[in-house]
C-alpha cells in the first residue's frame, strides 16, 4: 500500500555551510542565487529542465542552423536577374527584334525601334542599380557582421586592450555609422559622408596615455563599409549620367523600310476575271490587239488612208463618226482627268506614261513608253543647237516645228520689226513677236523604278528613276506620233507661252519648257491605245521612325551597367566565403543594418529566447500602454554646489 507523504519545504539558515553546486560565471557577470528548497520525498526521475530553459536552447540552436548563404544568393541572383534582363531586353529590341545598322560617319547606332521605347528600357535599367545599392549593403552587412563576430570570439581576459584582432570591434561611435551605411546606404547626412569626414578627423592619440584611454581607431569594418558604398554608388550614378546622355544626345530618324507586297483584287489589273488577287498592272504598252484589229479593218482601204489607220493603231478614223471618241482619252491624260493613265517625269525629265493612281507607301518596278524632246529656235545665224539636257538616247526618225507668236517677251519700249538679239524672236509690227522651234523627238522603251514621297519634310516627293532606255521601234514610234501630230496644232506653245527665259539667264529656258510640254504631249494624245501590264517587282515601303543612338554614349551606359553587375557578383562571392563557417551572422547583422534592433535593445522588453529570433519585431512582444516612452528633460535626483537638481535629455518608458 502507497504511503503519501506531504512535501515539506525547508530552508536552510544563514550559517548553513550547504553550498550551490558550481556553475560557469563569467568573470565580469555577477550572479545572485536565491537560498535552494528541497522536496521529501527525492523525486526518481531528475527534474525537467524549465520551460524557459527549454525555449532558450531551441531558440539557439534554430539560430545557430541558419545561415545567409541562401537569402544572400537569392537576393544577389533577383538583383542581377533584373539587371541583365533590362539590359538584355535593351540590345533585343535594339537589333533582334528590330533592325539596326552602325553609321560610323555620324557614330552612331541607327535602329527601327521606336525612340520612346529605347529609352523607356534604358530608363529602367538605370534604375535598377540605385535600387539595389540599399539591398546589396544589407547583403554586405553580413561580411561585415562575419568580421565582428570573429574579433569578438578571440577576445580574452586581458586582451580586450592590446590591439591585437580586436580592431575589428567597432566603437558605439563607429557601430552608429555603420548602421547608417548599412541601412541608408546614400550620400545624406549621417550615412557615408559623415563616416569619411569622421576617418579622415582622427586626431593622434597621447603616446603617453595608457592602450586603454588612447582614442579608439576606425575599424576596418567602417573602411571597407565606406570603400564599398561609395564604389556602388560611383557606379550607379555612372549609369544615370550615361543615361541621361543618351536621352539628350539621341533622335529621331526616318528610315525606309520595304516589305513584300500583298496583291488584292483591283481594276487596274491583268487579271481577266478581275476578281481574285493578281499582280498589279502599272506597267504601260501599246495594246498589240488593238493595232491588229485596225490593221484588220483598214484591209481594203487605199493606202494612204490604211497608212492613217494602221499607223495610229486605231486612233485615227476616217470613218464619216470621225475620231473624236478615241482621241478623247489623249485629252483626259493630258489634263490629268483620266483614270487610268498619266504623264510624268522621270529623274533625267524624260516623260513616261505611268498609272493615273498608284497606292500609297509602294515601290515598284516596270517597263513603259517614254517620250525625249531636244528643240532649238531658228536664230540670225540659222538654226541653233538646241537646248540639250540629260541624257543622250541615239537619233530619232522623227522631227517637228512650229512657228510661234507670242507678246509675252515683248517690252514697252521694244523697237518694231527687229530681233530681240539673238534670240531668234523677231518683233513684226503690232502682231507679237515671232520665232520658230525645231525639235526632235525620240520615242523609248523605258524601265523605271517608282519611289513614294517620303515623310520626311525634305522629301522630294514621289520620284520615278530611270533604270534604262532604249529606242523604240520605228512602228511603235509612228503609232505613239500619229494621234500627236494628225494635224497642225498650236498646243503645245499656248500651253508655254510665256513660261521660261528668252536669253537663257535666270532659270529654264523657252526652249527647254517648249521641249518638256511636246514630249508629254506626244505621249499623251494617243492615251486611248495604251493597255496596263504587269510590273516586274513591287513592295510594300513604309517610313519608319526610328532611333539614332550615340555609340559613345550607349557603350559607356552598357559598360557602367556590367561594372555594376560585377560588383554584385564580387560581394556575393566574398559574403558566401567569409559567412559560410560562421554562426549567428544573420543575428550580428541586425544590428548592423536594422535600426529596431537598437530600439528593442534599448527600450523593449523581450524574453532570453527572444533575442535568438531574426524576425525583430517579434522580440518586441505583445507591448501595453506602460511600454510607451517619453522623450524630453529627465531629473536626475542630484543635487549639484547651488542645491539645484540636474536634467538630462532622454527617452524613457512610462
Amino acid at each position: 500500500m502507497a504511503t503519501a507523504y506531504t512535501a515539506l519545504r525547508l530552508t536552510p539558515p544563514e550559517s548553513s555551510t550547504l553550498t550551490p553546486p558550481a556553475l560557469y560565471q563569467h568573470p565580469e557577470v555577477e550572479h545572485t542565487y536565491e537560498p535552494y528548497t528541497y522536496a521529501y520525498p527525492p523525486n526518481s526521475k531528475p527534474p525537467a529542465p524549465a520551460p524557459s530553459s527549454s525555449k532558450l536552447h531551441t531558440a539557439q540552436a534554430r539560430a545557430a542552423r541558419r545561415s545567409v548563404v541562401l537569402p544572400t544568393c537569392l537576393t544577389a541572383t533577383l538583383i542581377l536577374a533584373s539587371l541583365l534582363a533590362t539590359t538584355a531586353a535593351l540590345l533585343t529590341y535594339l537589333c533582334a527584334f528590330n533592325a539596326c545598322r552602325v553609321v560610323p560617319a555620324r557614330r552612331a547606332l541607327v535602329s527601327t525601334a521606336p525612340l520612346g521605347r529605347v529609352l523607356t528600357i534604358t530608363q529602367v535599367t538605370s534604375h535598377v542599380a540605385p535600387v539595389s545599392v540599399p539591398v546589396v549593403m544589407g547583403l554586405f552587412s553580413y561580411l561585415l557582421a562575419a568580421g565582428w563576430l570573429r574579433s569578438s570570439a578571440v577576445v580574452k581576459d586581458g586582451d580586450a586592450s592590446n590591439g591585437n584582432g580586436n580592431v575589428n570591434r567597432p566603437t558605439p561611435m563607429q557601430l552608429s555609422l555603420l548602421m547608417s551605411i548599412c541601412n541608408g546606404a546614400n550620400l545624406r547626412r549621417g550615412a557615408l559622408l559623415v563616416s569619411v569626414k569622421y576617418m579622415f578627423s582622427r586626431r593622434p592619440s597621447d603616446a603617453s596615455a595608457a592602450a586603454t584611454e588612447r582614442e579608439a581607431r576606425a575599424t576596418p569594418l567602417l573602411r571597407r563599409a565606406v570603400v564599398t558604398l561609395g564604389s556602388l554608388l560611383a557606379t550607379s550614378y555612372l549609369i544615370a549620367a550615361a543615361d541621361t546622355w543618351l536621352h539628350a544626345s539621341s533622335t529621331s530618324v526616318v528610315i525606309p523600310s520595304s516589305i513584300p507586297y500583298t496583291p488584292t483584287a483591283s481594276s487596274n489589273s491583268t487579271n481577266p476575271n478581275n476578281n481574285a488577287p493578281s499582280q498589279p498592272a502599272f506597267a504601260r504598252a501599246i495594246n498589240a490587239t488593238m493595232c491588229a484589229a485596225a490593221a484588220s479593218s483598214a484591209a481594203g482601204y487605199p493606202d494612204t488612208l490604211k497608212q492613217i489607220v494602221t499607223g495610229s493603231c486605231g486612233v485615227l478614223s476616217i470613218k464619216s463618226t470621225g475620231s473624236g471618241r478615241t482621241l478623247a482619252e489623249g485629252i483626259r491624260v493630258l489634263t490629268n482627268n483620266s483614270a487610268l493613265h498619266s504623264v510624268a517625269f522621270a529623274d533625267d525629265q524624260t516623260a513616261i506614261l505611268v498609272p493615273a493612281s498608284i497606292p500609297p507607301n509602294v515601290t515598284y518596278q516596270a517597263r513603259t513608253l517614254g517620250v525625249r524632246t531636244q528643240c532649238a529656235t531658228l536664230g540670225l545665224s540659222g538654226i541653233g543647237t538646241g537646248q540639250e539636257f540629260g541624257v543622250d538616247y541615239g537619233s530619232s526618225p522623227f522631227s517637228t516645228g512650229e512657228v510661234v507668236t507670242s507678246n509675252a517677251y515683248l517690252d514697252p519700249d521694244q523697237p518694231l520689226d527687229t530681233f530681240i538679239g539673238n534670240t531668234g524672236w523677231f518683233v513684226h509690227g503690232n502682231t507679237g513677236a515671232w520665232n520658230v522651234v525645231v525639235c526632235n523627238t525620240t520615242a523609248l522603251d523605258v524601265t523605271y523604278t517608282y519611289h513614294p514621297p517620303s515623310s520626311s519634310s525634305s522629301s522630294p516627293g514621289a520620284q520615278f528613276i530611270m533604270q534604262h532606255a532604249s529606242l523604240a521601234s520605228t512602228t511603235d514610234t509612228q503609232h505613239i506620233m500619229a494621234a500627236a501630230f494628225a494635224g497642225q496644232t498650236t498646243a503645245v506653245s499656248r500651253a508655254v507661252d510665256g513660261a521660261g527665259t528668252i536669253d537663257g539667264h535666270g532659270g529654264v529656258t523657252y526652249e527647254q519648257v517648249y521641249a518638256l510640254q511636246l514630249a508629254r504631249y506626244a505621249l499623251a494624245a494617243g492615251g486611248f491605245m495604251y493597255e496596263p501590264r504587269e510590273v516586274d517587282f513591287i513592295r510594300l515601303q513604309d517610313d519608319i521612325v526610328g532611333a539614332e543612338l550615340q555609340i559613345a554614349a550607349l557603350a559607356l551606359f552598357l559598360a557602367a551597367v556590367l561594372v555594376f553587375a560585377c560588383q554584385v557578383i564580387w560581394y556575393t562571392t566574398s559574403i558566401i566565403i567569409h559567412t559560410s563557417r560562421t554562426r549567428f551572422v544573420g543575428l550580428a547583422a541586425l544590428h548592423l543594418s536594422n535600426p529596431l534592433t537598437a530600439v528593442q535593445t534599448s527600450y523593449g522588453r523581450t524574453a532570453p529566447e527572444m533575442t535568438w529570433n531574426s524576425d525583430v519585431t517579434k522580440r518586441f512582444g505583445v507591448e501595453t500602454e506602460r511600454d510607451r516612452l517619453c522623450v524630453g528633460p529627465v531629473y536626475m535626483g542630484e543635487l549639484d554646489e547651488m542645491g539645484l537638481g540636474s536634467e538630462v535629455f532622454a527617452v524613457t518608458r512610462g
